[in-house]
């Protein structure tokens, strides 16, 4: 009797593990240099960035249509920029694969409802968009949400203008913009990713 309680036990374990691993959590880690800024007390250009941002890789599209989905995941972007801390609410992702266009693939990741340190913005948001040149159909290869980011794969468009960039907007009102920013690295989802003693993201040191 108690050898097939153990093994009914056992399997239990097993068909919740399995349910953990379909359902995980990938943390992302972000890296950037500000390339304009409103204010430089804000952060002065030539400031770098970094930032982490999180979703169940698992969650279903809100709208889908024929190369495009859009997701809102009940998760956060932070970020940290000379010594100013960034915190968002609900996180908003699209993604577009084979669109065609002047932007053939392209995942946009925003966090709305900003603060900067104490103060709030409401309609703020911070966000991440990567986008790959027309006929290059490569960077993406569906609209699930991304479990890893290859920059490289993102390239510039026909003006020679970055594919990786990022923001922070107090509104999306004209004159909103407080800080641009190009990407430099995204680590983390199916990879590891590092962090500091505060929990703040950090450069893993190679092996």
């Amino acid at each position: 009797m108690f050898k097939y309680l153990a093994r009914a036990a056992a399997f239990a374990a097993l068909l919740g593990c399995a349910s953990a691993a379909s359902a995980a959590t990938l943390t992302f880690q972000f890296t950037g240099t500000v390339t304009y800024t409103q204010d430089a007390t804000l952060a002065p250009v030539g400031s770098q960035i970094t930032g982490m941002f999180s979703y169940d890789e698992d969650t279903p599209a809100g709208i889908t249509l024929p190369g495009y989905a859009a997701y809102q995941l009940p998760s956060s972007m932070s970020a940290t920029v000379n010594g100013r801390d960034i915190t968002s609410d609900i996180l908003n992702v699209e993604v577009f694969d084979n669109t065609g266009g002047n932007i053939e693939d392209m995942v946009s990741i925003t966090g709305t409802t900003v603060m900067v340190d104490d103060m709030l913005y409401i309609d703020g948001s911070i966000g991440l968009s990567l986008a790959s040149a027309a006929g290059n159909t490569q960077a993406l290869s569906g609209t699930d949400l991304p479990t890893i980011y290859h920059l490289t794969a993102f390239d510039s468009n026909a003006s020679g203008q970055s594919g990786t960039y990022g923001w922070l907007n107090s509104s999306g009102a004209q004159g909103g913009q407080l800080l641009a920013f190009q990407i430099d690295t995204i680590t983390g989802g199916h990879e590891p990713i590092c962090t500091n003693k505060k929990g703040k993201p950090k450069k893993c040191k190679k092996h």
